[in-house]
């Protein structure tokens, strides 16, 4: 995960550790990083361990 994704934000809560990252632009194997354009962001998504 940490290959794609860097760590811009933690905030600890009484109930929450909300983390957020963002998209490294890295390219994947046979397309360079400048060849790729976004879609666009996902809605926030909730990790539960229980």
């Amino acid at each position: 995960m940490v290959k794609y994704f860097k760590s811009v934000k933690v905030e600890k809560t009484a109930h929450t550790l909300d983390v957020t990252l963002k998209e490294r632009d890295n390219g994947f194997d046979g397309y360079p990083a400048e060849g790729l354009r976004p879609n666009g962001f996902y809605e926030e998504s909730a990790v539960k361990d229980s």
